[in-house]
């Protein structure tokens, strides 16, 4: 039995780290990193963010594929995945937070002028302006609330950590 840990992303987590954290969970699994050359027939499990194309002919035995990532569209629509093939997603308190954050950047973006005032440094000058009033903001800060969702089917699933 082994596991294929092929990522896809640069500049992300590598291949060879999540290796490295998993190998100590499960020291009898067989770990290959980076995509494959040939065909690894002991490989049931993939684990990816962007799977490239034809990388199911190189894993007859593949039973999982585990999408490190959001929308898995493409890997449920791939024509070179068998039918049985499993895939889920994982939705992961690191990539929440990352999105969360990217959220509030956006919107505070809007809500404290930043546009105005970079427009305002390219002309050497300071036009101070004050912040667009919102709805919904205490004094307790800004709170938000993500939502995403997956339908579940015979071939995509969604497993998440609720607290």
């Amino acid at each position: 039995m082994a596991i294929l840990i092929d990522i896809g992303l640069p500049g992300w987590m590598t291949d060879e780290a999540l290796r490295d954290e998993l190998e100590p969970l499960l020291p009898d699994v067989t770990m290959y990193c980076g995509h494959p050359e040939t065909e690894l027939p002991d490989v049931i499990m993939l684990a990816t963010s962007v799977m490239p194309a034809k990388t199911a002919s190189f894993l007859p035995n593949l039973e999982l594929v585990q999408k490190l990532g959001a929308g898995v569209d493409k890997i449920v629509n791939d024509p070179d995945l068998p039918g049985h093939v499993k895939v889920t997603r994982l939705a992961p308190e690191v990539q929440a937070r990352e999105i969360a954050e990217y959220f509030l950047a956006y919107v505070l973006r809007d809500q404290r002028n930043m546009s105005q005032h970079e427009a305002s440094a390219k002309e050497r000058r300071w036009a101070p302006l004050p912040p667009i009033t919102t709805c919904g903001f205490s004094t307790a800060g800004p709170s938000f609330t993500l939502w995403t969702a997956l339908p579940v089917t015979d071939r995509a699933c969604m497993i998440e950590k609720y607290r």
